[in-house]
């Protein structure tokens, strides 16, 4: 009869890593080995106001590239053109945006996978 004995959690940690690694180097990795399906984009606001400038902004936690244009369309860079003042009586600042995201454009979406 088998006999089924519990290990602690630090060893079942331990064998479960040892496995891990042993697999890695035994088995032979295709090209989707690993593959998280996460795709890197990036994108370029066209900003209004007054210096009409463009920014970028990207990143790689995405599912799709649809998800991405999305997320990153959001992210608008164009709000860090502030305008600032001077309260005359309490001498505090105060700054607002002055310019915003007009237009947004996906430059590139590409698949990031994991080990390939």
């Amino acid at each position: 009869m088998l006999a089924l004995v519990e290990l602690p959690l630090r060893s079942r940690l331990a064998r479960a890593t040892a496995l891990f690694l042993f697999l890695l180097c035994v088995l032979p990795l295709n090209a989707g080995a690993f593959d998280s399906g996460r795709v890197t984009a990036s994108g370029t606001h066209v900003c209004t106001g007054p210096t009409a400038r463009q920014c970028v902004v990207s990143g790689s936690t995405f599912g799709n590239c649809i998800d991405a244009a999305n997320a990153l369309k959001v992210q608008d860079c164009c709000r860090m053109d502030l305008a600032c003042s001077r309260d005359p009586k309490t001498g505090a600042k105060k700054c607002e945006s002055v310019s915003t995201s007009m237009k947004f454009t996906l430059d590139y979406c590409v698949a990031s996978g994991g080990l390939h």
